[in-house]
C-alpha cells in the first residue's frame, strides 16, 4: 500500500480553485508496471480496489457550473412555483414546452444501443455533406396529464413553428383533455424558438390567443436552468432512449420512435408533422410586438400574457 501510494504521489496533479480535488494521468496497467518495477507484482484487481479504498475511481467531468448567475433565479422559480400551483387548483392546463436537437436523416451514426439480430452498418465520418437533411423536433408536456407530443419538422427551429406545433397539439388533443380550461400556461426555456426576447414567438402566440379565445400565459425559466424545465426529464429523457441506436430516413422515422415511447409510469406520447418553417432574415420586415400583452409588473422578461383581442 504505502509503495502505491509513492507511485500515485510521483504521477497526481490536483485543481488549483478546488481544494483536495486530485487526479492521476497513470491507467490502472500503467501502475501495476510501475509497481512491477519496483519488485512489486500485483494484479490489475488488486490495484482497482486500493484505489477505491484510497478514493480514487474512474470518474466523469460534472456540468455543473455555469458561468455567470442567473438573473433574478430565485425569484423566478418561486413565481413559476406559484404559477403552477394556481392554475391546478383552477382545474387549468399547464405545459412544458421545448425543442430537442436536431436529428440527422441517412445513414448517420447515433449513439446507443438497439436490441437486434445484427450491427447496422453506417458511415464511418459524420460530416454535414454525408447527411440527408436534418429533422427538428419539438415537445410538449402536459404536467397534469403525464402526457407528451412531439411535432416535427425538416424546416428550422422558429419561434413560428413552436407556436404552430402547439396549436396543432391543443386543436387535436389539448382541448379534448381541457375542454373546460379558461386559460393556458407555457413553461417555456430562455433560448432558441422559445427566447424570451423574440417578438415572432410572442406575436405568433398573441394570434394563437385570438384564435382560441384564451389568455395564454407564458413563464421562462432563467438562463441556464433549461434542466429544470419539466419536459427534459419527464419527457426528453425518455424519448431519447426510444431514438437510441435508430436510423432515421425521413420524418415519418422520427415521429414513429417518438410515438413508440412508453414508461411505467403511463407517459404516452403523440406525434405530428409540419411542413418547413424559415427563419425570420434580418434584412426583411422586422415582426412587430403584439400590442395586447400583459407583463408581469416584478418579472416582466421571464411573465408576461396573451389576452385574446
Amino acid at each position: 500500500m504505502n509503495e502505491l501510494r509513492a507511485v500515485i504521489q510521483d504521477n497526481t496533479a490536483g485543481s488549483p480553485t478546488v481544494p483536495g480535488l486530485k487526479w492521476t494521468h497513470l491507467s490502472v496497467a500503467e501502475i501495476v508496471r510501475e509497481l512491477f518495477q519496483r519488485g512489486i507484482k500485483v494484479a490489475n484487481e488488486v490495484v482497482s480496489r486500493l484505489l477505491g479504498e484510497m478514493g480514487f475511481k474512474t470518474r466523469q467531468q460534472v456540468k455543473s457550473k455555469t458561468k455567470a448567475p442567473s438573473r433574478d433565479r430565485d425569484e423566478q422559480f418561486e413565481k413559476i412555483e406559484k404559477s403552477i400551483e394556481d392554475y391546478k387548483n383552477t382545474g387549468d392546463p399547464v405545459f412544458s414546452i421545448d425543442s430537442k436537437r436536431k436529428e440527422s436523416l441517412g445513414e448517420v451514426h447515433r449513439s446507443g444501443d438497439v436490441i437486434a439480430n445484427q450491427a447496422a452498418e453506417v458511415l464511418d465520418h459524420d460530416l454535414p455533406a454525408y447527411r440527408d437533411g436534418e429533422v427538428t423536433p419539438h415537445g410538449i408536456y402536459d404536467v397534469q396529464e403525464n402526457t407528451g407530443h412531439v411535432t416535427v419538422t425538416t424546416g428550422s427551429d422558429t419561434g413560428e413553428f413552436a407556436v404552430a406545433s402547439f396549436q396543432r397539439y391543443w386543436e387535436e388533443v389539448g382541448s379534448v383533455q381541457h375542454a373546460s380550461a379558461k386559460r393556458i400556461l407555457l413553461l417555456c426555456d430562455c433560448g432558441g424558438s422559445n427566447s424570451y426576447r423574440s417578438n415572432t414567438l410572442k406575436y405568433h402566440l398573441q394570434e394563437l390567443s385570438n384564435e382560441l379565445g384564451l389568455p395564454i400565459q407564458v413563464a421562462h425559466y432563467p438562463v441556464h436552468c433549461s434542466k429544470y424545465n419539466p419536459i427534459e426529464r419527464r419527457e426528453f429523457s425518455h424519448v431519447e432512449r426510444a431514438f437510441s441506436g435508430r436510423i432515421f430516413s425521413t420524418a415519418s422515422d422520427v415521429a414513429e420512435a417518438a410515438e413508440s415511447t412508453s414508461t411505467q409510469t403511463g407517459l404516452n406520447i403523440t406525434t405530428a408533422e409540419l411542413p418547413e418553417f424559415q427563419p425570420v432574415r434580418k434584412s426583411g420586415k422586422r415582426v412587430p410586438k403584439p400590442p395586447n400583452v400583459e407583463y408581469d409588473k416584478d418579472l416582466p422578461d421571464y411573465n408576461y400574457t396573451f389576452n385574446p383581442q
